[in-house]
Parts: C-alpha cells; sequence; structure tokens
C-alpha cells in the first residue's frame, strides 16, 4: 500500500506522490472510493455538513461503510473550487488509550 500513489495538496495544487511519501502536515486529497494508507483527520468534505463515510476493512475486516465527520473549525475553510488553507491549522491530542 505504500507504493501506491497519493495526492497532496502544495501550494493550492494537487501533486501526485506515494503514500510512503507523505510527511505529518501533508494535506491529502481522498477521492470517492479510493483507499489510503493514512491516519486522516477529516478538514471537509463535497458534502456541506462535512459528513464522510470510510471502509476500514484493511484495518478490522468489516466491510460496513463508517460515518466520519469534518472537524467544525475548518468546515469554513473547505471550498471543493479551491482547495487551499492559507492558514495553519494546529492539532493538540493527549496520548491514544
Amino acid at each position: 500500500m505504500n507504493s501506491s500513489g497519493c495526492t497532496i495538496l502544495v501550494d493550492g495544487k494537487e501533486k501526485q506522490i506515494t503514500c510512503a511519501d507523505v510527511q505529518v502536515g501533508d494535506l491529502m486529497v481522498v477521492k470517492e472510493n479510493e483507499p489510503f494508507s493514512a491516519d486522516l483527520v477529516v478538514l471537509g468534505t463535497s458534502l456541506g455538513n462535512g459528513a464522510c463515510f470510510i471502509e476500514t476493512s484493511s484495518l478490522d475486516g468489516e466491510k460496513n461503510l463508517k460515518p466520519k465527520s469534518a472537524i467544525p473549525e475548518t468546515l469554513p475553510y473547505y471550498n471543493l473550487d479551491d482547495l487551499r488553507i492559507d492558514d495553519d491549522i494546529i492539532f493538540e491530542a493527549g496520548r491514544p488509550t
């Protein structure tokens, strides 16, 4: 999976790289039915409310789609016609339990 391709945003333009080259802080563009091999924070979706559905069969064997949503703080910045974020986004999280 790490040798498969994925899309990141660089200066507002889509760039194709291998999944192995994804770095912490890269903004990934994931399209419908496209697999990805990274832990992601959903910033926005093509649905106005930020909803999306993710299949996790490669992690847990379950084929059903799991509902997820974009974090509300980033929804105002998401625009399908101009995939660009000009501000810094800082995430803070505690240790997983």
